[in-house]
């Protein structure tokens, strides 16, 4: 589901499953007025669109300013709506004091995606500081929290390391579960419904990232299982 409240992008970015243009609705303005009426959570499906990569999607309004009031107004009946199912949300910007905070907090497991560079590791030192403690419960529980480095083939497991230093030295407790290689040309192909793309660096590098945050769901203290794995599967399936 695309919940930034910048403005969503993939109904620009994706196609439908014979390539044909996604339509403006539905979408998740639809959700969001149907959630405070506590309609069964199947329901929210009925807002989302196949596509061409073969995942449902709800996609957002590309506007900012309508996409952020149904997000603030109806960002906790929305979350509160979804608990329970197997939802892949698109937060943005997810900060302290965010409108989407509501999705953080109802969530399993939170994944902050990370640029390669130090600029970008000690902003998410100091983003990943102040989340922390807001997304804990006063059991003393929380989602469980990981970052992902989005970088070069050549410098993956580099800048892995790099970023573990970061947290590490300040003495954050998140796992980085792994590098995703920046690849256009294989998003691309993706994003096409190329079946080929299951060989491109972009799925290959993610399959293991997939797996370490499958992984953290099993021994998560409010954890149940999720669609993670059948995920890992579907990458692994993709990638050979």
């Amino acid at each position: 589901m695309e919940a930034d409240p910048a403005g969503g992008d993939l109904a620009l970015r994706l196609s439908g499953p014979a390539g044909q243009v996604l339509p403006r609705s539905p979408s998740i303005a639809g959700l969001a007025v149907e959630s405070p009426a506590s309609l069964g959570w199947d329901r929210a499906w009925h807002h989302a669109m196949q596509t061409s990569v073969g995942v449902s999607v709800v996609c957002g309004l590309v506007e900012a300013e309508p996409m952020g009031i149904a997000i603030r107004q109806h960002g906790k009946a929305m979350a509160q709506r979804l608990v329970g199912t197997d939802t892949i949300v698109d937060a943005g910007r997810l900060v302290p004091g965010t409108v989407m905070f509501p999705f953080a907090v109802a969530a399993d497991a939170i994944v902050l995606v990370v640029g390669d560079s130090a600029e970008h590791f000690f902003h998410a030192r100091d983003l990943l500081s102040g989340l922390l403690p807001a997304v804990t419960s006063v059991d003393g529980t929380r989602p469980a929290v990981q970052a992902v480095v989005v970088a070069d083939s050549g410098r993956g497991m580099a800048a892995v390391a790099e970023l573990r230093a970061v947290l590490d030295h300040q003495g954050i407790p998140v796992t980085v579960a792994g590098w995703v290689a920046r690849d256009r040309k294989g998003l691309q192909r993706w994003l096409a419904g190329d079946r080929g793309a299951g060989r491109s660096v972009l799925l290959r590098s993610a399959g293991p990232v997939v797996a370490e945050i499958a992984a953290s769901q099993a021994g998560a203290p409010r954890a149940r299982q999720t669609s993670l794995p059948n995920l890992t599967e579907q990458v692994n399936a993709n990638a050979t």
